[in-house]
């Protein structure tokens, strides 16, 4: 499926509040079978949250979400 990764801090305000990675904003659009890799600018205290989605609706499948 055709996976899409996010890093905001306002659930009511997603793409007004999307992380930074240093050099645009935290948001990353895998085609099927690939392999995505995201650093992200964060700041103490700060509530992040981290969506992975699909662009369509009825697709679905399997991911491993790894931080370090």
């Amino acid at each position: 499926y055709d996976l899409g990764m996010y890093v905001f801090t306002d659930c009511a305000d997603v793409v007004g509040t999307l992380a930074s990675t240093g050099s645009g904003p935290a948001c990353v659009d895998a085609s099927f079978g690939t392999t995505e890799t995201m650093s992200v600018e964060v700041t103490a205290g700060v509530t992040y949250f981290i969506a992975v989605d699909s662009s369509n609706a009825s697709e679905s499948g399997e991911f491993t979400l790894s931080l370090q």
